[in-house]
């Protein structure tokens, strides 16, 4: 469950950041911070030429950038919101609200793909995004995406 890996630390309720890259880097600052990258200019290049393969954004306002970084071992997760929304190219041509990224390292290829799907299931959930709109702190956010994955729980995360 991505709900696992979320600690508050690695909630940003409001990006300040203005467009893809600043998000992405600011988003990079703050797992790195959690996941122990430090400096976080390495997972910033990750990200950067992730994105640049094609643009992590699924639709209706969401984004899950996701990547593979060879200082890492194990898997860590943030999510973030911008009230304003980011231009991230998405092929329905809306701004992206909300971030859930993802960083691997190696060996943990199968546990990865079982979370975008787990991800996949919670956007689609709905009212989600309006719920978590009404929200303003990382404790409430993350108490939410608890709430609301607990019917998905069976044990596999």
């Amino acid at each position: 469950m991505i709900s696992d890996l979320l600690t508050e630390d690695s909630i940003i309720p409001s990006l300040r950041a203005e467009n893809k890259k600043e998000a992405l880097c600011e988003m990079a600052k703050t797992l790195g911070a959690v996941a122990g990258i430090q400096p976080s200019e390495p997972l910033q290049t990750a990200l950067l030429l992730r994105e640049n393969i094609g643009s992590s954004a699924i639709g209706d306002g969401v984004a899950v950038p996701h990547v593979r970084h060879d200082r890492f071992t194990g898997i860590a997760a943030m999510f973030a919101r911008s009230r304003e929304g980011i231009d991230f190219y998405s092929l329905d041509g809306k701004k992206v609200h909300y971030f859930f990224l993802l960083l691997s390292g190696r060996g943990v290829a199968g546990r990865h793909l079982k979370l975008l799907a787990g991800i996949s299931r919670l956007v689609r959930l709905r009212g989600f995004f309006n719920a978590i709109d009404s929200l303003n702190s990382p404790k409430e956010i993350l108490r939410f995406i608890k709430t609301a994955e607990a019917p998905f729980c069976h044990g596999n995360s």
